[in-house]
Order: C-alpha cells, then sequence, then structure tokens
C-alpha cells in the first residue's frame, strides 16, 4: 500500500523514513484513511523501542509520513546471515519489543503484524543491541470510542503474516495484545531455529497455526527456561499466554536472570547441521554464500568447477526442516519442464543429482537489477524500451504455453535485466543487456514468502491460482505491456474495463485491445503486431534526480518563450512575411541573464529548468479548429523548415537554437525534441571537452536553450566550456546535467565543489553526496573520488581506508588510471590492506603511468631511485621525471629538477634551477618553497592560481 524512502529533513537535518501511499490506491478513501490511521497509530506511541513519527501531510494528492530513520538491521536479516541467535539475545530482544507493546496497549493499540521484518536491531558502541518496532500499519484500535483517530477502518478480514498470525487473527476473530504476544512467540522460535515453527502453503501454514501444536523438539537443548516461556507464548487459547505485554516483559527478564545465574553452559544453542561455505557439492560446486531459504529448501550462491567463471545458484534440502508434502515432487517435475524449455530469457537448470547431503540442483545465476526498480525510477517506459523486455519474454511465455506447463509470472518485480545499466539510458541503449526470469521460484509453489503480509480474507487465502492472467501469453504479455507502457498495475480480472494507453497511437491501443481479447495465437505474435505502431506522447529525457541528492546551484534566470503574437500577422501573409516570421522565430529578442557570481552563489534548492509550453495538448484528442490555426500551422511549418535547412548546412548553434525554442512552443511534437537531442550529442561529440573560446558565442544560445528543455548533453558541453571563464555558471550547468542522470556530470559537479570552484566556498558534503551518486551509476571517476575521499575521512565520511582500497580496485579494474595511482600509494603505505605491498604498488603505478597518469609516473620514478618494490635504477628513474617534466606535469619538473642537483647524478645546478622555477610557476607548493628559500624569482601562471580542472 506504500513505498518506503531514506529521506532527509532539511529543517530538522536528519534522514528520516519517508512512508508514501500508492498512488494507485489514492482513489480509495478507505485505503486513504487507513494510512493516515497507521500515521497516527504509530504517532501516538513515545517510546525508545518504537521509531518515531515526526511529521504527517499531504502533497499534490500524495499522503505521506515521516518517521524515525533508524540504522540498523531486521531481525530477519540477521537471522539470514546468522542462522540463530542465543537465547540470550533473543530474550533481550522479546523483553523490549515487549516494552513496545506494552507502551503500544496503554494507548489502546495494537501492531497486528508482529514479524522479524518489523523489528530493527540497532548495535550501540559498548555491544549493546537495541530494538526499534516499526510499521504499525495493520494497528487496530481496541478503544471503544468510535470518533478516535486510532479506530479500525477493516470490519473482517484477516490483515497480517500468515507464518506469524495467531489463530485468532487466522479466524478472523477479536484479537488483543495477547495475538501480539502469539506473533512474538513465533518471532522468538524463529530467532531460535533459523525457521518459522510451520511452512507449505498458505492453507498449510493456517491449518498449522490453528490445529496444531508448534515443533518445540526442533529446538531440543535449548535452555528450559526459554523453552517454557515460549510454550507460554505459543499456546493457542489466548487464556493460556502471558496476559499483557508487561508480564511477558517480567517474565522473559527473569529467564535473563536465570540463565545468568546457570552460567554460559546453559545457553549454548545447538549447531545447525546445515551445509557451510566453501564445501563442494556434487564433487563440482563450491558454495560461496548463503542467499536464504524457501519451503524446506536451502538456497546458496556456488562457483561451478566446470566453469569457473560463472555464478551458479545451488538449492539444496534444509536438513533440519519440515518436508512439506509434495514439494520435493513439484519442484523436480518443475524442474523437468524448464529443462526442456528453449528461451533464452528462462534462467535455465546447470545440473541437478545426488551428493553426501542428498538431492540438490543448480540454476543459472543472474546479477542485475529488476525491472521494478527501473519502473520506480522511471514510472513508464518509450515504446521502443519496452520492446526490448517484450520480446523475449513473449518467446519464453509463448514456450511454455506449448510445453504445455505453468507460465511463470511476468511481473516487473519477477524480471531481472542484466547487466544493470545506467538508468539514465533507454533500454535499448543498454549494452549487452539480456532479460531474465525465473521460472521456478519455489516461492510461488509455497503460495506467498514467509514474511510476506497480505491483506484480504482468509477464504481467499485458500484458493489457489487467484489472481493469475485469464488468457494464453499473448494475453500475459499485452498485460505486462500495459504496465511498462502505462506506468500502472495492470489487473486482469478487469480487462474488459482496460482503459486505452495514452501514450500509445490509436492502432497501438487496438493492438493491445486484440491482444487482451484472445486475438493472438502466440505472444511473439501480439508483440511484431505492436513493432512499428508508435508512441503519442513526446519525447523527453528518461533520467529523473536520484534520492538524497545535493541541492543544486539555481541556473541563470530562463528567458520566456518566444512570444507567439507574430503568428497573427501570417493571417493575410504571403511567404515572403512567413519567411521573415520564421527568422523572427529562430531569433529570439530576449537573452538568458547571466549568473551572479560572488558570495551568494552557494548551493541552494533550485527547480528544474523546464520551459513552460505555450501549446499544451492532450493524448488522443481531436483537434479543434480555430481562427488562425492554419496561418499558424503554417508559419509552424516554415519554422521547421527552416531549422532543418540550417541543420543541413552545418550551422549547429542557430539549428539548435531553433528547434530549441520550436519545442518549447510546440510541446507535443516529440520530433522536435529528438532534433535538440541529436544536434546537442553532435556537439558533445566533436567538443567532449568543452567548445573553444573562439566557437563559443555561436553555439552557446542554442546550447542554453537546449539545456534548459533538458538536453543533458547541451548541459555537459556548456560546463566544460565555461569552466575558466566562468566557472559559476559551468557549476550550475554540470549539476543540471547531473540532475538528469549524467554520470559524469556528478563527478565534475562534486570535484568542483570539493575545491571550490564556482562557489563562495568549498562544500565537502554536497561534493560527497554526487560522487556517491556518480558511483552508484558504476561511473569509475566518480568511484575513485569516493574512494580518495573515505581515504581522506572528506565530507563528513569517516576515515576508511578498507573501504577506500575497495573503491579504488573497482575503478582501478574499470581502467581508471587516477584509482590505479591513489591505490598504489596505499599498497606502498600498506595502509587498507593486509600489509605493505610496493610490488603492486609499483605494478599500479606503472599501468597508470602507461595511460597518461603523471602523478603516477612521478611515483614511479620515485620507487626506481629508492630501489622499493623494483630493483634500484637511478637512470630510469632520472628518464622518467625527464619525460614527464618534458611534458608539462610539475611534479616530474621538481623531481627533475632534484636529481639534476645531485651531484652523484648530474649535477647541473643551472638547468636544475630552470625546472625549479617551471614547476613553481605551475603552483606546485614545494617548488615555491625551494624558490622562497634561494631567492629565486618567479611568477605563479593564471592557470595555477586556479583550482586544478576536474
Amino acid at each position: 500500500m506504500g513505498i518506503t524512502y531514506k529521506a532527509y529533513d532539511r529543517n530538522l537535518h536528519v534522514h528520516v523514513a519517508l512512508k508514501v501511499i500508492n498512488g494507485a490506491v489514492l482513489t480509495s478513501d478507505t485505503a486513504k484513511d487507513r494510512f493516515l490511521r497507521e500515521a497516527r497509530s504509530a504517532a501516538a506511541l513515545r517510546h525508545p523501542n518504537v521509531a518515531a513519527v515526526f511529521y504527517l501531510g499531504e502533497q499534490d494528492g500524495s499522503v505521506f509520513y515521516a518517521m524515525e530513520y533508524v540504522d540498523g538491521e531486521t531481525i530477519e536479516a540477521c537471522i539470514r546471515r546468522e542462522i540463530g541467535v542465543s537465547p540470550v539475545m533473543a530474550l533481550k530482544i522479546v523483553a523490549q519489543v515487549a516494552s513496545a507493546l506494552a507502551a503500544a496497549q496503554k494507548e489502546g493499540i495494537i501492531h497486528r503484524d508482529i514479524k522479524p521484518s518489523n523489528i530493527m536491531l540497532m548495535k550501540s558502541d559498548d555491544g549493546e543491541v537495541s530494538v526499534k518496532v516499526i510499521d504499525f500499519g495493520l494497528a487496530k484500535s481496541i478503544e471503544s470510542d468510535p470518533n478516535s483517530a486510532t479506530v479500525t477502518l477493516t470490519q473482517g478480514g484477516f490483515l497480517g503474516t500468515p507464518h506469524f498470525a495467531s489463530p485468532e487473527q487466522l479466524e478472523e476473530g477479536e484479537v488483543d495484545t495477547r495475538s501480539d504476544i502469539y506473533s512474538l512467540g513465533v518471532t522468538l522460535f524463529y530467532m531460535l531455529a533459523g525457521k518459522t515453527p510451520f511452512s507449505g502453503s498458505m492453507a498449510q501454514v493456517m491449518s498449522q497455526h490453528l490445529y496444531r501444536q508448534p515443533p518445540l523438539e526442533l529446538l531440543e537443548g535449548q535452555p528450559a527456561v526459554v523453552m517454557e516461556l515460549l510454550k507460554s507464548m505459543l499456546a493457542k487459547d489466548p487464556a493460556d499466554r502471558p496476559q499483557t505485554a508487561l508480564e511477558l516483559k517480567k517474565r522473559a527478564e527473569a529467564c535473563l536472570e536465570e540463565l545468568a545465574f546457570l552460567g554460559e553452559t546453559a545457553v549454548t544453542r545447538v549447531p545447525a547441521e546445515r551445509p557451510d561455505i566453501g564445501e563442494v557439492v556434487g564433487g563440482r560446486f563450491t558454495l560461496e554464500a548463503a542467499l536464504g531459504s524457501a519451503g524446506e529448501f536451502l538456497r546458496f550462491r556456488a562457483r561451478d568447477a566446470e566453469n569457473p567463471d560463472r555464478l551458479v545458484e545451488v538449492v539444496m534440502v534444509d536438513p533440519a526442516a519440515t518436508m512439506i508434502p509434495g514439494l520435493r515432487d513439484e519442484v523436480r517435475q518443475r524442474l523437468g519442464v524448464i529443462e526442456r524449455i528453449e528461451a533464452d530469457a528462462v534462467r535455465h537448470v546447470v545440473a541437478q543429482g545426488g551428493s553426501g547431503r542428498g538431492w540438490y540442483f543448480a540454476i543459472e545465476s543472474v546479477e542485475g537489477i529488476s525491472l521494478l526498480r527501473v519502473m520506480k525510477a522511471r514510472r513508464s517506459l518509450e515504446l521502443e524500451e519496452a520492446l526490448v523486455v517484450l520480446r523475449p519474454l513473449a518467446l519464453a511465455a509463448d514456450a511454455f504455453d506449448a510445453a504445455p506447463a505453468p507460465r511463470p509470472e511476468l511481473a516487473p518485480h519477477e524480471i531481472v535485466l542484466t547487466p544493470a545499466g545506467d538508468l539514465s539510458l533507454p533500454l535499448n541503449e543498454w549494452p549487452d543487456l539480456s532479460v531474465k526470469i525465473d521460472a521456478l521460484r519455489i516461492e510461488h509453489l509455497l503460495d506467498v514468502p514467509a514474511d510476506v503480509t497480505v491483506v484480504h480474507s482468509s477464504a481467499a487465502t485458500l484458493r489457489r491460482g487467484d489472481g493469475e492472467d485469464a488468457g494464453n501469453a499473448a494475453f500475459a504479455v499485452a498485460g505486462l505491456a500495459c504496465e511498462l507502457l502505462g506506468g500502472a498495475r495492470f489487473d486482469a480480472r478487469s480487462s474488459g474495463q482496460w482503459t486505452p494507453l495514452s501514450e500509445l497511437t490509436q492502432d497501438g491501443n487496438l493492438v493491445v485491445r486484440r491482444a487482451l481479447d484472445g486475438g493472438f495465437a502466440t505472444a511473439a505474435e501480439f508483440v511484431e503486431a505492436l513493432v512499428g505502431e508508435g508512441t503519442s506522447r513526446p519525447a523527453t529525457p528518461v533520467a529523473r534526480v536520484p534520492e538524497a541528492m545535493p541541492p543544486p546551484l539555481p541556473l541563470p534566470e530562463k528567458p520566456a518563450p518566444a512570444s507567439s503574437a507574430w503568428i497573427l500577422a501570417t493571417v493575410l501573409g504571403i511567404c515572403a512575411l512567413l519567411l521573415a516570421a520564421g527568422i523572427y522565430f529562430l531569433w529570439p529578442n530576449s537573452r538568458p541573464a547571466e549568473p551572479m557570481a560572488g558570495p551568494s552563489a552557494t548551493p541552494t534548492p533550485g527547480a528544474s529548468p523546464t520551459a513552460t509550453p505555450l501549446v499544451t495538448s492532450e493524448p488522443n484528442q481531436t483537434p479543434t479548429a480555430t481562427p488562425g490555426a492554419a496561418p499558424e500551422r503554417e508559419a509552424y511549418a516554415a519554422a521547421e523548415v527552416q531549422a532543418a535547412s540550417l541543420e543541413a548546412a552545418g550551422n549547429d548553434g542557430p539549428a539548435l537554437l531553433a528547434y530549441a525554442q520550436l519545442s518549447a512552443a510546440h510541446p507535443e511534437d516529440g520530433a522536435l525534441f529528438e532534433a535538440v537531442k541529436r544536434i546537442a550529442q553532435k556537439i558533445e561529440t566533436e567538443h567532449p571537452k568543452g567548445v573553444d573560446a573562439a566557437q563559443l558565442p555561436a553555439l552557446r544560445p542554442g546550447l542554453e536553450a537546449a539545456g534548459w528543455r533538458g538536453s543533458v548533453n547541451a548541459c555537459v558541453v556548456l560546463g566544460h566550456s565555461l569552466l575558466k571563464s566562468d566557472p559559476v555558471a559551468s557549476l550550475q550547468w554540470f549539476q543540471e546535467a547531473a540532475k538528469g542522470g549524467r554520470s559524469d556530470a556528478m563527478a565534475l559537479a562534486g570535484m568542483m565543489l570539493s575545491s571550490g570552484r564556482g562557489v563562495a566556498k568549498p562544500n565537502p558534503e554536497a561534493a560527497v553526496g554526487w560522487f556517491k551518486a556518480s558511483a552508484e551509476r558504476n561511473d569509475p571517476n566518480g568511484i575513485t573520488y569516493l574512494g580518495e575521499c573515505y581515504s581522506l575521512g572528506y565530507g563528513g565520511l569517516p576515515k576508511d581506508d578498507r573501504r577506500a582500497v575497495e573503491l579504488l580496485t573497482i575503478s582501478s579494474d574499470m581502467g581508471d588510471d587516477r584509482a590505479m595511482g591513489l591505490l598504489g600509494r596505499l599498497y606502498e603505505s600498506g595502509r587498507g590492506v593486509e600489509k605493505a605491498d610496493p610490488g603492486k604498488a609499483f605494478a599500479l603505478y606503472q599501468s597508470a603511468a602507461a595511460k597518461g597518469n603523471m602523478n603516477a609516473q612521478a611515483q614511479l620514478g620515485r620507487l626506481y631511485i629508492s630501489g622499493v618494490g623494483v630493483e634500484r635504477n637511478t637512470a630510469e628513474a632520472v628518464r622518467i621525471w625527464r619525460e614527464g617534466a618534458e611534458k608539462g606535469d610539475a611534479e616530474c619538473m621538481r623531481l627533475y629538477a632534484i636529481s639534476l642537483e645531485d651531484e652523484s647524478i648530474s649535477n647541473d645546478p643551472r638547468q636544475a634551477r630552470e625546472w625549479y622555477v617551471k614547476s613553481a610557476r605551475l603552483g606546485n607548493d614545494r617548488a615555491i618553497a625551494w624558490c622562497q628559500e634561494h631567492d629565486v624569482p618567479f611568477e605563479v601562471s593564471p592557470e595555477a592560481t586556479a583550482s586544478p580542472t576536474p
């Protein structure tokens, strides 16, 4: 019903968890009221073991609230890592959760969804663990006052998580705090055993909670006092459980005191007899990491000895698990089907067989990004992008229908795009992109994962197949197409009331409608029919601003779009007048205001520079004839022809300006913005480091107009071009390109902020924010800068050499020469690595120098002359420094000067002095100090006084 973000409160200056209701359900008053009630229920609690709510609000039709951001991990994550926890730790957690429930009970609130993923653990500096209960989303008032802000809004119907729900909750009866105590008892069992007491399908789990005693024999070896408390918490009859949360808290504390008295031998838990990391399965697969469990199966990431470069997922039977009737046979049958399916989009079965631990199977491991995550960032896709996903999935869906076999769910959260690409680029521009789907999904055979909350009646949970699509493969793929193109979840059960997609043309919508009506025999036939139907929406930049982004500087004031009043003059016009009008349109009489430099130019929130459209249109809307429409269309056509002529003649600046202003006046015409992007991209390709001063006046108006229209290419070109002459504007344009998703611009903006270029003073925190954003997009420069920040403890980051080594290794492997040089220094000094390794440092310096990194070349010569990491070779050191000096590197100049001073090497003081002066003029601090000490005059060049070019 909602999505939770990590956010930054700009008033309180703290991070918060921001929960926003799903816009798809805002039309439901009940859902909206339930969401508000959730926030008010949690806000009523003020307790150290409850995540506090700070703010509740509504904006642009969206309801949200901000609550305390808990920097820790859930019990669920802890158990996945540790498999189980000690009884002492488990009891401490139970006591703190009970304290939170007691506070809730005092306010007349019950939680109704206590489970491992709703309990956060935080470790203090002294090693003590504190607990925060989160998500009172299913809290239900037990007050009788119907006007209470926390009164329940749902009459009947099961709300909760079946694996952790109490019997009375599953029966949809009256519940109170004792229901939460039962759920906490299941959580205690989960902490001790590493699994829930009952597993299987939802119907099986619910039945076992209602009628079967928990398998306490799985906890053999646990202290008797713990087992006694657990047994009382899991009593079927609420009257046999602790009657209040406060009573439970006291009993848990009493158990802790008894365990402390008995000593450590009484609290040692029985180790789980499970496969160990490093174990070889089937003589072929080496287990590398645990990935969790599903039913009676354990999942591991493993390395395949027959193909060492390939990672696979190995699934084995859990020796401590309770057998679920029929599950293994169903899994084997499903594997047999998948092995026969020949579709690239299906994760294929690598092997299956027997091992010393029983039956296992291995399937293809996929690393990438889920389509759901892409959709969250992008909201919807263009048709060409959607086809990249739909084509392979259509072939897979057809293969399953032909088998015949149950088709895997074609939902965005089930689909993985590999390898993950840059979200600022359309999917059809991601290199080597593959689409993968897990056709096995043991969790689907279990109906629902153990930690998933469901909100419907128990009768619905007993019906298998509820929510499956109602048609063939073409129907399923068409439903996915509706989600990708429309940005809203497709409900197969309401396909008869399907609303046409505004993103598609009328013919495209007819193709989708036909697929939903069963008009295509195969999904592949549907997809091919959709190809070429086009989209009715204008092309727009796909990138969006990532979360927690540093605030951009304000852009220069945007000029108002050119007036369209002149169009009226064309009513009686002739061709000459039309041409004059077109020229007038192409050369607007307003120019952008230049940015104000000076101390006031500090980072402040700024609106994205989106031009106000002069013409608005609705997709699929029939135009209405208006007076003067024909002359306006003629003038528009004439201006477009003139823009095309300018582009054909190679007049990129005027052509870009013309197309940008036409696009601003006619935003419904996507072809205009495509022209803007095309010309801006051409200019960037021809001028990757910016336009020189002689050409800039001719190109700048067009580039700025394109930048305001959202062209990231134009923003980057402007950033590079203005770097020396106008660093304030340069930084503004780099940040605007960064907002558009350009990872290189993020790194450049961060570098300028860190060096103080374009701002009154350096802004380390904002710089690190951009470095992080760039690194998250796998930009090698961003990763390198972030690693350097960790190495220095810069911008609010902790000084962490190990983290620096990790990051610099990644960017070094990506070929970044700066990373190689920085990493070489860490290996040379032994920082962040197990021990100093001068040989490794030498190799890194050598690789960086081969790529033209002058700093690494200077370090390489230093190792040669000292004989560290390489055999001592003075002549080679001097040669390297001389080469770097001749290429203009200030540090190589200084080191070469030192060698010229040395009587044992060259003994040429006059030449040494010349190189010291050259180095000092370039701003080298040590060379400047030498000149001052020896009273040698020099003058630092203007380029050296400016901060280094990023």
